[in-house]
Formats: structure tokens, sequence, C-alpha cells
């Protein structure tokens, strides 16, 4: 009787574990990469969801070992036995990860340079296609992400490129690279400008030189799009600051000129 009891026991606490784990899939299946991937990002989730199951099945059921191990010797021999096979199919599991992800950088390090081939011969369609097989692969992939990014602007797919360039903010957000993100910015500043959003491509391009004061080419983009926006007192301060770096640029005049029509 005390052995039925416990076996009832063990099936409340691996019924209680899968509430556990199930409880956290809306975390993970909130994953989203604003619409731009395909089938492959789906599947990507579920491997990740698959992987973490996995993970928390090996790590509860030592806890339960541990548990019972006080407990009637038939249920101990039950759960030794258990366990052996849990552990034995993890140890499958790690090699195989490893396998895995070996074979998953190889394949990105491939499909990189198909992707660099196949710009090369201004075949765009089949590169976006590739790119978003490696972000399949690997969703936080941000040189992927910035290809892609850069291939829509080039291309005029102005509201796909804002998409993917605030994506890749998100996923610099815990990264120490403000140089990255200045371009980021500098990117948005440009989408909005052909977007006809000029009061949005003016605070993005003031972000990119708030990381970036003397760069000159978003100085050259600032101003221009400070004259648009009618702003002489932001067109006049970047003016003053590529004087100083580019005395000799040939556009200074010309901007000059614009900012005393303001």
């Amino acid at each position: 009787m005390f052995f039925w009891m416990l076996l009832f026991l063990i099936f409340i606490s691996f019924l209680i574990i899968f509430v556990i784990i199930f409880g956290k899939f809306p975390i993970l299946v909130s994953l989203d990469v604003d619409n731009i991937l395909t089938e492959k990002e789906a599947r990507f989730k579920e491997k990740i969801i698959s992987n973490k199951l996995k993970r928390s099945l090996f790590k509860w059921s030592y806890n339960l070992k541990i548990f019972f191990t006080k407990s009637n010797n038939k249920v101990n021999l039950f759960l030794e036995n258990l366990y052996k096979k849990l552990y034995q199919t993890k140890k499958i599991y790690d090699q195989n990860e490893i396998i895995n992800l070996e074979k998953k950088n190889e394949k990105i390090l491939n499909l990189f340079k198909e992707v660099n081939r196949l710009l090369d011969k201004k075949e765009f369609l089949e590169a976006e296609r590739k790119l978003v097989e490696i972000i399949g692969f690997d969703s936080a992939n941000v040189e992927a992400f910035k290809i892609l990014g850069e291939l829509y602007l080039e291309n005029k797919n102005y509201k796909e490129a804002k998409q993917t360039f605030n994506h890749i903010l998100k996923l610099l957000k815990d990264q120490n690279n403000s140089q990255e993100v200045a371009k980021i910015f500098f990117n948005l500043s440009l989408v909005d400008k052909f977007l006809g959003d000029f009061k949005s491509s003016l605070t993005y391009i003031k972000k990119a030189l708030k990381i970036e004061p003397n760069n000159p080419k978003y100085l050259d983009t600032g101003l221009n799009v400070s004259i648009i926006n009618k702003d002489k007192i932001s067109a006049f301060n970047m003016y003053k600051v590529f004087e100083e770096i580019n005395p000799d640029n040939k556009k200074l005049e010309e901007f000059k000129n614009e900012i005393n029509e303001l």
C-alpha cells in the first residue's frame, strides 16, 4: 500500500513539474522579430521550448530522487533505475547539443558566404532568403539583421527596413557597442527621411550625433534634415561642428545660405 502511495506521489510531483514548465511557455513563445521571419523561426522557438523542457525534467528528476531516497526499498530501486536512464539520456542529449551547435555555426558561416556572393551578384531576393535562414538558426544574430536592414533600405523597402533596425536596437540594448547603436539611429533617420517623416528623422540623427558628434556623414544628414524641418538652431549648431572638423567641404557654403534663409 505504501509503495502505491509513493508512486502516486511521484506521479503528482511530475504533474506539478509539467505545470511549472508549461507555465513558462508564454515567455518563450513571445519571441518576436517584427514579423520578418518565416516558418523557420517558429521551428526555432519550438526547439528552444523543447530544450528547456528537457533541461527542466533532468533537474527535477534529480530533485525527486533525493526527496525519495529514504523511502521504501522497492521505490528506491525504481527511482535509481529511472534516474540512471534519465542520466544516460542527458549524456546523449548533451553530446548531441555540442554536435548540433558546431553544425549550426558551420551552417551559419556558410550561409553568410552565400549571402556575400549573392549581394555581389545583385541577387537581393535570394540574399534576403539566406539572411532569414540565418536568423532561423540564430534569432539574435545582429550581423544578419544589419545586412537585412541595409538590404531593405537599399531596395526602398522602408517599412521592412524600419522594423528590422528597430529590432536591432533591442538586440543591442544589453551590449556595450555605442558605435553600432549610432549607425542604427543613422539608418532609422534615413528611413524616416525617405518616408517623409522629417521630424522623426531629425530625432534619430540627433541621437546618432549624441554618440558620435563629429561624424561627417551624420552631420551632413543632420544639417539636411534640420533645414527641411526649419530648425535653425539645430542646423546652426551642426553647421559649426561640421565647419570645424571639415572646413574645406564644398557643401558648407550651400548649408550656410540655406540656414540664413530659415
